[in-house]
């Protein structure tokens, strides 16, 4: 459905935002933080959820997505 949008990894503190246009169904993606030239564009799987607490967030995606989140956010908060 959106070949485009599976291109875009998981992070925790992501550096862009989406949502789908109600006029044309596509996905609109723009950035929410200052992104350098090759630097990776990422997008949060887990829409509010990406307020939870880290362990709650991790739940959610392997349950969800199948993989363990190693995003700068998640690291930090292990660290702590």
């Amino acid at each position: 459905m959106f070949t485009d949008a599976c291109l875009f990894n998981h992070s925790c503190q992501p550096n862009c935002s989406w949502s789908l246009s109600p006029t044309s169904g596509k996905m609109e993606v723009w950035t929410v933080l200052p992104v350098r030239r090759g630097q990776e564009l990422t997008i949060s799987y887990l829409g509010d959820d990406v307020q939870a607490d880290r362990t709650q967030r991790q739940a959610l995606i392997r349950q969800n997505w199948n993989f363990d989140c190693r995003c700068r956010k998640c690291q930090r908060e292990g660290d702590s």
